[in-house]
């Protein structure tokens, strides 16, 4: 019931607070939910994309039938959870909660962004969400004009150099990683060598950017032309740019994958999982949590940014040179064992 109560109040938009409060949230209302249920759902919607999910929720916990729910947990911007692991960064791995705060309590490197800025939370989020993922200033500046957030290109440029001077000031370690990723990615492919490297699951990715030859734009289900484009054919010749803008991501990506592939081999029993998202019945979700932290642990109990080093190494041609990896920061990764709030 604890954890049908946290994932109800988590539907109903109540996920910053501490477990307790979110438990307290639901017993505090718990008359009103089951006097009409369907009226208290209505009356404090969540909006579209927990609506349904919310209104399940609600009637698996005032119902008397069996949950059919299953509760979820999200990482708290997992991009960043991975590249502070990798780097050794205890300050990022604090801001994430891959590691316990001091005071236990759930920290929020979108928030804390968002108050160094002046600004709301949404209005900072998808681009502190992004710079794991390699975005660069200008694709900040052009993401808040896009998303409506600073329709004024001059006031984007100067709430995205906030944000950026902000990051920039907390992330050190995770931004090394990343410098050292696009450097080497940039050295093989002028090399016209695809970038590649395994991962501890065993998956070995290799990287397809190629220069296109030719493309083709598509049309959304409005009619509108849309910005991404899809090569059709391309030559042999790898592109050094694409290499750059995508090693990060796919990078990040693939030891997220390795995570979520780790975890399901070893889980017996239901589970679902999107990206960083990890979902199980009521009664299973404490045992659940437990196993992520532990594959967590271990995916970084070796140096992955030398491990990776170490294939470029093999695959580059004689005289190529790759960069030396930045040196990882002491750090006590199994700390992270205990932290409630890493997956909440």
């Amino acid at each position: 019931m604890r954890w049908l109560k946290i994932h109800t109040a988590n539907c109903f938009g109540f996920d910053k607070a501490t477990f307790d409060e979110r438990v307290v949230w639901c017993d505090e209302r718990i008359d009103e939910m089951k006097t009409d249920p369907v009226a208290f759902w209505k009356a404090n919607d969540p909006g579209e994309k927990a609506r349904w999910a919310a209104l399940a929720a609600l009637l698996d916990l005032v119902g008397d039938g069996p949950i059919k729910v299953l509760p979820q947990v999200d990482a708290t911007c997992s991009g960043l959870q991975h590249l502070a692991a990798m780097a050794g960064d205890e300050s990022v791995a604090t801001a994430t909660n891959v590691i316990p705060s001091s005071d236990g309590l759930r920290c929020d490197p979108y928030m804390t962004t968002a108050d160094a800025c002046g600004r709301d939370r949404s209005e900072v989020k998808l681009s502190v969400m992004c710079i794991p993922y390699g975005i660069s200033l200008p694709g900040m500046i052009d993401q808040l004009i896009e998303e409506g957030i600073e329709p004024c290109r001059i006031k984007a440029t100067i709430l995205a150099e906030e944000i950026w001077a902000s990051c920039e000031g907390l992330m050190s370690g995770v931004l090394s990683i990343m410098k050292f990723l696009k450097s080497s990615g940039r050295v093989l492919a002028e090399a016209n060598i695809r970038p590649q490297w395994t991962t501890p699951s065993g998956l070995v990715v290799v990287m397809p950017t190629a220069i296109l030859k030719r493309r083709i734009s598509i049309m959304d289900p409005k009619g509108n032309m849309v910005k991404t484009q899809f090569g059709v054919e391309s030559s042999d010749q790898v592109d050094p740019n694409q290499v750059v803008r995508g090693m990060a991501p796919n990078f990040v990506h693939s030891y997220d994958a390795a995570l979520v592939a780790l975890v399901v081999s070893r889980w017996d029993g239901v589970i679902t999982c999107i990206h960083d998202c990890f979902a199980t019945t009521a009664d299973k979700m404490d045992d659940l949590r437990t196993l992520i932290h532990e594959c967590f642990v271990e995916l970084y109990g070796v140096d992955a940014i030398q491990r990776v080093r170490n294939e470029f190494v093999h695959s580059a041609p004689s005289g190529v040179n790759i960069p030396l990896t930045p040196v990882r920061r002491d750090m006590d990764l199994t700390r992270s064992l205990t932290s409630e709030y890493m997956y909440s």
